[in-house]
This record gives structure tokens, sequence and C-alpha cells, in this order.
């Protein structure tokens, strides 16, 4: 997984991102959309969930928004998954950050993302 703040800049412990910014993930391991193709690179946008779920969980507090984006990477290998969401401004990061973890209409158990640094 990689995350990227809203300003492009890599979201790490001395570089987090702002509460109420859009941040970027790029992971794998979120199935296929269509038939795979050896090195291929994706060309073009396309929003494969608009109606998926975030959960932040900071703590002591978690916020479910819906994501910005979530689908087809262009520029990246074919089967790179990117996901924008919000930074809700109403967790309060004690922690320097929060879990993320990513709903799909239709499955029961949302996946565990990876953490986001967030300055408190």
């Amino acid at each position: 997984m990689a995350v990227i703040n809203q300003d492009g800049t890599l979201n790490k412990i001395a570089n987090p991102a702002q509460p109420g910014t859009i941040v970027s993930i790029w992971a794998t391991g979120f199935g296929l959309a269509g038939p795979p193709v050896d090195g291929a690179v994706e060309t073009a946008a396309n929003n494969y969930c608009s109606n998926c779920q975030i959960t932040l969980n900071d703590g002591s507090k978690s916020v479910t928004e819906t994501v910005e984006y979530a689908g087809t990477s262009p520029g990246l290998i074919d089967g790179v998954t990117q996901i924008n969401f919000a930074l809700p401004a109403q967790l309060s990061y004690p922690s320097g950050g929060a879990w993320v973890y990513f709903s799909a209409p239709g499955y029961s158990q949302p996946l565990t993302i990876g953490w986001v640094n967030v300055s408190p």
C-alpha cells in the first residue's frame, strides 16, 4: 500500500496529511475487474465503486464516509486499485493517524487497508 497526501507528497510520520484533505491509497488484492493482461498498463480511470465506504478509526472514535473514487489507476500496472477519500475533520487523531477500513457493497466484513498518518 502507498498513501499520497492531497499535495502530492508521500504520507509518512514526518509528513502527515491534514484533517479535511483528500488522500489517495494505491493497493493490490481487490480482485480483477476484467481478464488479466500480463504487464498491461491501465490507460483510463474507471470508478468501479461509487458507493463504497471508508471507515477511519483514530483510536477513540470511528467515522464512515463514501469514497471519492475507487478504481483503476491510469499509468500503473493492471491490478493496482486507487482509492481517494477525505480525512474527516471531526476526528481528533490523538495517535497521529487512523486505521482505514474499506467496505464494498455485498461484502459483510470491511477490509483493513492500513494506517494513514494525520496531523493531530
